[in-house]
């Protein structure tokens, strides 16, 4: 017979860890209301089959969220502005082998919600002289904004005004007569 000769080749091999990405498809809606909430869509993609990944949302109002995801899948995100302003979202996606992909930005803006003021009269008659309580709240997801509340009385020319960023307040008032001036 003949000589039966067997080799095995083991050939150098290099397989490279493919770059992850990222997408930001859409915001919805495009311009919010302060407080309102906001969802990002998107889609996180790493061809490696067992790969983690992990999507950094910078939200350009100092706060973040981490998701985390094994391969290729859309997401969605949600958030709430407290003040209105025109906000820069970052994406950065890093996969598990420490490999990060193009950083994505787009951008969120937000309006001013206009404030809602709740009114309690506490009584709704009272004799001569008597001193009225008014209570009120101001409802207004606005973090920073400040007001100028002004009151007419409606018995003549005094009008009260309560500056600031107070939400609650409780100006008084004494009528002095049941016939107000016209």
């Amino acid at each position: 017979g003949g000589t039966q000769y067997t080799e095995t080749l083991s050939p150098a091999l290099t397989v490279s860890n493919a770059t992850p990405s990222v997408t930001a498809d859409s915001l919805a809606p495009a311009t919010i209301y302060e407080g309102d909430l906001m969802s990002l869509f998107g889609v996180v993609s790493d061809p490696g089959f067992d790969d983690g990944v992990q999507l950094t949302i910078d939200w350009g109002d100092s706060t973040t969220d981490v998701l985390q995801f094994n391969g290729s899948k859309p997401f969605e995100a949600n958030h709430a502005y407290a003040n209105e302003g025109s906000y820069t979202i970052t994406l950065d996606i890093e996969d598990d082998e420490g490999t990060t992909g193009t950083q994505v930005t787009t951008t969120a803006t937000v309006v001013n919600a206009n404030p809602t003021v709740d009114l309690n009269l506490g009584n709704d008659e009272i004799d001569e002289t008597t001193t009225l309580l008014l209570t009120g709240d101001i409802i207004d997801p606005g973090a920073g904004d400040t007001y100028d509340i002004s009151i007419d009385w409606g018995d003549g020319p005094t009008a009260t005004t309560i500056p600031g960023r107070d939400a609650t307040f409780q100006p008084t008032h004494q009528y002095r007569d049941d016939h107000p001036p016209s």
